[in-house]
């Protein structure tokens, strides 16, 4: 039985055996391959840990420059704070100075606004006084042109009155002008007589003189009779009496 049983599995165990052949011949391979890779890892680790190194040392190197370049920041830093301390006390000066001018523009605006308002109500009193004023100038003006228009009707009825009695007059004054004429022309003839009489009768005059005085009262005041020397000797006495009664 165990020799049949042999017989039943001999297939089963080659095919085992040839798997297992199989299988250590890829293991084999496997291992191989895997050594291999182990080799390739253990160079990829050589090389990345002298990549690795350099990485180090440039790393240093940067930190060095780094650890430089912040002490440098730091000083700058401490320095702009230094300049922006300072800025801020200056700042600080100077709102309080721009405070300070604010508060006195404040109050020159109120001051000048108190001085506006007060510019407003004496200038509002005092366009309503000019106002009043020129409305009594306007009546004023009014009445005036009435005034002026009733002098100039006056004015012209004054000059027509005028022109008419200046026409009256000047035609009364060529005729008193004849007469003047006339009348000097007379006397002018009766002072040439009484001319040629005086040089003649200076002693008759003595004469008239006398009996004038004698006769005052018994004679007329306007004529004395006297004996005849000339025709005109009545005319010359009758004169002198007038000169001796006036």
């Amino acid at each position: 039985m165990n020799a049949k049983a042999e017989a039943e599995h001999d297939p089963t165990v080659r095919t085992f055996t040839n798997w297992l052949a199989e299988m250590k011949v890829q293991n084999n391979r496997t291992v191989q391959e895997i050594l291999s890779e182990t080799s390739i890892i253990r160079d990829s680790i050589t090389a990345n840990n002298m990549e690795l190194t350099d990485f180090k040392r440039h790393s240093s190197s940067i930190s060095q420059q780094m650890q430089s370049q912040l002490t440098d920041l730091r000083e700058k830093l401490t320095s702009a704070f230094g300049e922006i301390t300072a800025l801020v006390k200056q700042k600080t000066q100077s709102d309080s100075e721009m405070m300070q001018d604010v508060n006195t523009l404040q109050q020159n605006l109120s001051q000048k606004t108190y001085e506006l308002e007060a510019l407003k109500k004496s200038y509002s009193q005092a366009h309503q006084h000019l106002q009043s004023s020129l409305i009594q100038m306007q009546n004023h003006l009014q009445v005036t042109q009435n005034e002026v228009s009733t002098a100039k009707s006056s004015c012209e009825r004054v000059q027509r009155e005028s022109t008419q009695r200046f026409s009256q007059l000047e035609s009364s004054l060529k005729s008193m002008t004849e007469d003047y004429s006339r009348g000097t022309g007379e006397v002018h003839k009766q002072m040439r007589q009484q001319l040629g009489l005086s040089t003649s009768s200076a002693s008759y005059k003595r004469f008239c003189e006398r009996l004038c005085h004698g006769s005052r009262r018994s004679v007329s005041p306007r004529l004395c009779w006297v004996p005849p020397f000339r025709e005109d000797y009545w005319v010359f006495v009758s004169l002198q009496r007038s000169q001796c009664h006036p």
